[in-house]
């Protein structure tokens, strides 16, 4: 199981679905801009490409670890 389903399902508060949704328009929305900028210039590169997808993914990755240090070792006198 991917472990995004497996935070969600095991509690996520609705205001971090939402921080969620909104990291991943604003990685929607760097990804569109490359390519349109990309498209307008004449100068697509699949290097770049890889190298924004690999930063994307450890975004992701780094999110994903933050949930997961939070759901195994919560902080209610933070709360």
């Amino acid at each position: 199981m991917l472990p995004f389903f497996y935070f969600i399902q095991k509690g996520m508060t609705p205001l971090s679905v939402l921080y969620l949704v909104i990291v991943c328009a604003c990685i929607v929305a760097d990804v569109a801009s490359g390519l349109l900028a990309a498209w307008i210039t004449g100068s697509f590169r699949s290097e770049k490409m890889r190298e924004g997808a690999q930063h994307k993914v450890g975004e992701l990755l780094a999110i994903s670890l933050c949930y997961g240090v939070q759901y195994a070792l919560p902080l209610q006198c933070l709360r």
